[in-house]
């Protein structure tokens, strides 16, 4: 993992190489966040469009303390210390990507918060963010370690 750099916010990023890296004395490589994703931003789902021009990494779970609840149209990931493990998939995306999934998850409204999230094993160095729901859950119904794709 010699290619991973800290970036804004202290998170750490996977370093990108430049055309002109080398050349330059001091140049500062640029990096890519790095996103978890665990519901409609999945492959195959009807918002993954979003996620356009972004590398997928690998599957990952988090570590336990997440809950997982079905909102109808999309899931909505929350910490619990109780809470299991969430299967999901991680993504290298672009500042801009992360933008645009920003106000795609209604952060600015304050449905979602962009928040570190603790993965398994080796995969917690990462860094990765998720998209945690900070609306109530109560009544809805808890899904079990993972959201199903629904397709698009």
């Amino acid at each position: 993992m010699g290619d991973l750099a800290v970036g804004r916010r202290g998170m750490v990023r996977r370093r990108v190489p430049q055309q002109s890296e080398g050349r330059q004395a001091g140049a500062c490589p640029a990096t890519m966040p790095i996103v978890f994703v665990y519901g409609t931003l999945k492959r195959g789902d009807c918002r993954h469009r979003y996620m356009a021009g972004s590398r997928f990494l690998e599957l990952a779970t988090t570590e336990r303390g997440y809950r997982l609840f079905d909102m109808g149209e999309y899931p909505a990931m929350v910490e619990d210390p109780d809470g299991g493990a969430i299967e999901g998939e991680l993504f290298e995306v672009s500042d801009g990507t992360l933008e645009v999934l920003d106000e795609v998850e209604g952060v600015a409204d304050e449905l979602y918060a962009r928040r570190a999230v603790r993965l398994e094993g080796d995969r917690s160095s990462l860094g990765a963010e998720a998209y945690l729901y900070l609306g109530s859950v109560a009544g809805k119904r808890e899904l079990v370690g993972r959201w199903l794709v629904r397709g698009s």
